[in-house]
């Protein structure tokens, strides 16, 4: 048997491992991170703060936290004040943004400033673990506005008035 030329040795490749690349925190990630696996979290925090991350992954989708800025901060809390009031109470197949555009048509009363208020204040608060946590910069979430302008115009009694409420008694 003819003996064949010695085989060249396989070059050693080097291969350049790059450190994963982390993945950005998710909002539905931080709500759970942060807030719904909190054991020291009320049941009522988890609730309500669940219910303003569900309206913002509507309107919005998730996205990484740190790309959540005051832009989109504004256009959320643009849309709950056009929402109606109704919204939570019955089951709808329509997107956030046709149930606004049924109230706009309606004329349906929309969310209360105290509504859009605490809705933010929910995000807001999971804003500012993130920021503890050093996860973002900054919160989006503070220094709003909550007066939509429709405030009950409130009046003095009258001299009659008030007599008549103290013989009633």
């Amino acid at each position: 048997m003819p003996v064949s030329a010695p085989m060249p040795k396989p070059r050693m490749v080097k291969k350049t491992t790059k450190a994963p690349k982390a993945q950005p925190l998710m909002l539905s990630g931080a709500l759970k991170r942060f807030v719904l696996d909190n054991p020291h979290a009320s049941a009522d925090t988890k609730k309500a703060t669940q219910r303003a991350v569900d309206l913002f992954l509507q309107a919005f989708g998730d996205a990484p936290v740190s790309i959540i800025g005051g832009e989109k901060a504004g256009a959320f809390r643009d849309l709950l004040f056009s929402l109606p009031a109704s919204l939570g109470k019955r089951k709808s197949s329509l997107t956030l943004e046709e149930e606004a555009q049924r109230a706009r048509e309606e004329g349906l009363p929309t969310l209360s400033g105290k509504s859009v208020k605490n809705h933010m204040m929910r995000l807001s608060a999971l804003w500012n673990q993130l920021h503890q946590r050093e996860q973002i910069t900054r919160n989006p979430w503070t220094g709003w506005n909550f007066e939509n302008g429709q405030k009950t115009v409130r009046r003095s009694w009258t001299t009659k008035e008030l007599a008549l409420l103290a013989s009633a008694s």
